[in-house]
């Protein structure tokens, strides 16, 4: 993701570098509309600055972006693989915070 500083304002990182794409789309239509997001479009996305244009984003809800990125999209066997990864990294937290170490 390419970024871009936009303040020097102290504080959080978030509120001084905003992601190019966002600005694009940001200059082209308006502030981004709350419980939204601004992505590139599918196949789309590029890191080359001159690459980046309106035509290559889309602002898209959060409900939106959860649909195109779950796991369930996924074939059946990496679904599968993605759920046993999740009970691995579970199971391997517990047993290193019982031995009082910080988590994997």
């Amino acid at each position: 993701m390419l970024l871009q500083k936009v303040s020097n304002d102290p504080g959080n990182n978030s509120k001084r570098w905003r992601a190019v794409h966002e600005l694009v789309w940001v200059r082209a239509n308006g502030p981004v509309p709350a419980k939204h997001i601004v992505v590139f479009k599918p196949g789309m996305r590029s890191a080359v600055l001159e690459e980046i244009t309106i035509y290559r984003v889309e602002c898209i809800s959060l409900a939106e972006n959860m649909k195109r990125n779950t796991r369930h999209n996924l074939p059946p066997e990496l679904n599968e693989v993605v759920q046993l990864r999740s009970v691995l990294t579970r199971q391997i937290n517990k047993r290193m915070k019982s031995h009082g170490q910080e988590k994997y």
